[in-house]
């Protein structure tokens, strides 16, 4: 968690989005900023190999990696955030499990 100059706490994380039929490429990375409120939810539902679904204002970035190859970045400044894991019983499938988006 961090604060702004203007006073605002602010907290981010980042997202692994895998894309399919290229294995070769890897994930894509997306940075979430949350601020206010979703901040606190986030803590409480955030954590290595969480799922969740985050919506917001999309933006583009341009830097360099380590290794001094020009990348991407791709961030979004959340406006909803949803946890998506859900505890099963029975071992099997849960139809909220899919995202239909």
């Amino acid at each position: 968690m961090e604060t702004s100059q203007s006073g605002y706490s602010y907290g981010s994380f980042s997202v692994a989005v895998n894309t399919y039929g290229n294995k070769e490429q890897g994930p894509i990375w997306i940075r979430v900023i949350v601020m206010g409120r979703l901040l606190k939810y986030a803590q409480q539902v955030v954590s290595k190999g969480a799922v969740i679904a985050a919506s917001g204002n999309a933006s583009l970035s341009q830097y360099t990696d380590r290794s001094g190859a020009p990348k991407i970045g791709i961030q979004i400044q959340a406006s909803s955030l949803a946890g998506m894991n859900h505890k099963r019983n029975d071992g099997g499938r849960n139809d909220e499990d899919e995202v239909p988006f």
